[in-house]
């Protein structure tokens, strides 16, 4: 079976991209792993389900349940960063 090979854009521009980032492609396979990742949402993993349920019987206002409720919201705040730079650079159209 033969193989189909579709380009667009101007090939040289395309060969001086891959020139001058050959860095940047060669990490690309790692980078799009780590999309995946957070597409997928695993960056709040189980660990601060099991942290919130092993604080669950502290008060509110306990240092050890306030840390639990920051490391939730750090990862919820960099959940959203990092999507939203993904939605910027169109990388989820990619994955």
């Amino acid at each position: 079976m033969e193989s189909l090979s579709i380009s667009f854009g101007d090939p040289a521009m395309q060969q001086s991209f891959a020139e001058e980032y050959a860095e940047f492609l060669i990490e690309y396979k790692e980078l799009i792993e780590a999309v995946k990742t957070i597409m997928l949402n695993r960056v709040i993993n189980q660990s601060i389900q099991d942290e919130a349920e092993a604080v669950a019987h502290l008060e509110d206002d306990d240092p050890l349940v306030l840390a639990v409720e920051d490391k939730y919201r750090a990862n919820i705040a960099s959940f959203i960063l990092a999507r939203l730079a993904i939605d910027e650079f169109s990388f989820c159209h990619r994955v």
